[in-house]
């Protein structure tokens, strides 16, 4: 308990040199975090494990896909595409799921840069304090000097704690936004594989009026001429 006490005196403590900038600090620290998980469960959404048998299995069955994945798959294997209409599918989807999930690393990227200028920011205003003390030659001015510094260090220091993280979690989304492009090129070469094995089964082909290679018609024959013995028309002698 009395560890728990000193450590909120020293949040306290800092939080009270730091002045006003710490609210912003302390925000912009709330915001990349929301952001960055926000972006990760978004992606994990997405069955990177999944084998390609499964894949195909979904496109051909969408209802056994998860329930989150119901409509991708219904939508990029409905009707057996031809490959050309596939690719173009699946890359609608990819551009429509991948383009919100990049403005969010964007935007990540810029809060994480900014958490270390936010935090110069407070050190650049606490020099200003501790030089105005210095020039006034005040009584006070040793307390001035010495809460001058202490926010210029505490702030530089809230704003590398912030980004130092803050790094390493938009590392990891962008890992992530990586291996959903990879998942949808193995949807595309699922449903190549389905649209081919479809073409060489013979119930298929027969289906859309084409035989396979190893097939042909039987070949017809005209039917034999048949002569039927006619009785003379005189009696033989």
């Amino acid at each position: 308990m009395e560890l728990i006490d000193r450590a909120l005196d020293i949040v306290w403590s800092c939080w009270k040199d730091g002045g006003w900038l710490m609210l912003a600090l302390v925000g912009l620290a709330m915001t990349i975090g929301v952001l960055a998980i926000r972006t990760l469960l978004e992606v994990r959404l997405y069955q990177f494990h999944v084998t390609d048998s499964d894949l195909e299995n979904y496109l051909n069955q969408p209802s056994h896909a998860p329930k989150h994945l119901h409509g991708l798959f219904s939508y990029a294997g409905d009707g057996n595409p031809a490959p050309a209409e596939l690719t173009s599918r699946i890359e609608e989807i990819r551009q429509a799921t991948l383009s919100k999930l990049k403005q969010n690393t964007t935007v990540l990227s810029i809060l994480v840069s900014a958490a270390p200028l936010l935090g110069l920011l407070g050190t650049v205003m606490g020099m200003l304090t501790t030089f105005t003390a210095l020039s006034s030659g005040n009584d006070e001015a040793i307390a001035v000097i010495a809460s001058g510094i202490s926010a210029a260090l505490i702030t530089t220091e809230t704003g590398l704690i912030i980004s130092i993280p803050g790094y390493f979690l938009l590392h990891l989304a962008k890992r992530q936004i990586g291996s959903l492009e990879h998942f949808f090129s193995r949807i595309q070469r699922a449903g190549m594989r389905r649209h081919r094995n479809r073409q060489s089964r013979p119930e298929d082909s027969l289906t859309m009026g084409v035989l396979p290679e190893h097939q042909t018609l039987p070949a017809t024959t005209e039917p034999e001429p048949v002569f039927i013995d006619e009785p003379a028309p005189f009696p033989a002698s």
